[in-house]
This record gives C-alpha cells, structure tokens and sequence, in this order.
C-alpha cells in the first residue's frame, strides 16, 4: 500500500472568517480514516489481487477537491510495460473518491456527488457521531450513487452504511486526469 500526500493550496486558507478548528478536526479524521483504511482496503474491497494507492486533497479542476482519492489496481509488473501509467491503465483501476464533512452531509453529499465525474465510486465519509440524519436520506444517497461511510475517531472503526458498485466515470478525460493526478508523483519519485 503507498500513501502519497498532495499539497495543494487549500481554499480554506482563502476564507478570512471560516473556522479553521472544523478543518483541522477533519483533517485529522481524514488522516487517521487513511491509516485504518490502508490497513483493510483490501478486505472491505474483497481483493487480494489488488494493490491501493491513497491520495489526498485531489483538484480536478471543475468537480471539486476530492479530500481523499484511492486508486485500487491489479498487482502489476511495470517492466512488462514502456512505463508506470500504462501499467496502471493496464491493471482495470478503479478510483474511489472521498468527501470527509465534520457536519454537514448535505453539502458533503452535494460535494461527492460531483466526485462521479471523475471516479468510478463516491463516497461521503462522516465521523461515527454524526451518521444517524444521513442515515434515514439513504435512499437519496443510493438515486445519487453516493456511498455513505462512517468512521469511528475512537476505535478506528470503518463501518460502510451503503457503497455502490463501481462503475465509469461520468467523464472519461476528467477520469484519465485524476489518474495521471495520483501516479505521476510516483513516477517523479522513481526518476
């Protein structure tokens, strides 16, 4: 499993007045989820034949910033390939893009339903206490094909509500970018 951290230039930063407490409580949400997440995607995915590349903080410009983005790829051998991304084309990826909201589902929801542009799966991620009023609009999640997690802070605890199926991206130029996004910096890495 690889964990690549992208820097980009949060928009919060360009919000005077937003508060900034409810970004680093969900920055720490999503960072802790990460760990448990890279621990057992390959078991909530059903997939022993597949590695996981996690990404963060994603811009496909138009669709958002996707908080986290995890690439799931058939265990590949790049030499058998000219380079890296064909590989990855290659291996049948599939993206699973995740909007983490501290509060509001309603715009988490908004916010990942835009993901499906560029993903093959869209997530919102709440914290385990805040699950129960997205709960009972599950069905409004599954007309929208967005999966709804919650992850308990505490016990390091996935609990997967709904997850639709993978299936293609809405946009398929917005869907090759997000996975150029998240392998090249690994090709940088390797050079």
């Amino acid at each position: 499993m690889i964990t690549i951290n992208i820097n980009t230039q949060h928009p919060v930063n360009n919000l005077p007045s937003y508060n900034k407490s409810d970004f680093h409580e969900e920055d720490y949400l999503v960072d802790s989820f990460i760990i448990e997440y890279n621990k057992i995607a390959t078991k909530i995915h059903k997939s022993n034949d597949r590695e996981f590349i996690i990404s963060k903080e994603i811009q496909i410009n138009g669709y958002g910033i996707a908080d986290i983005l995890a690439l799931s790829i058939r265990k590949i051998h790049v030499e058998d390939h000219k380079d890296l991304l064909t590989a990855v084309l290659k291996s049948k990826p599939i993206i699973r893009a995740f909007e983490v909201k501290i509060n509001n589902w309603k715009k988490g929801l908004m916010q990942a339903y835009r993901y499906n542009f560029f993903a093959n799966v869209s997530i919102l991620l709440l914290p385990q206490g805040k699950i129960n009023v997205a709960k009972r609009n599950l069905s409004l999640f599954k007309d929208l094909k967005v999966g709804l997690w919650s992850f308990d802070i505490k016990q390091n605890k996935i609990c997967r509500i709904y997850t639709p199926r993978p299936r293609n991206a809405h946009i398929t130029e917005y869907y090759n970018t997000a996975l150029k996004k998240i392998v090249n910096p690994i090709i940088i890495q390797q050079s």
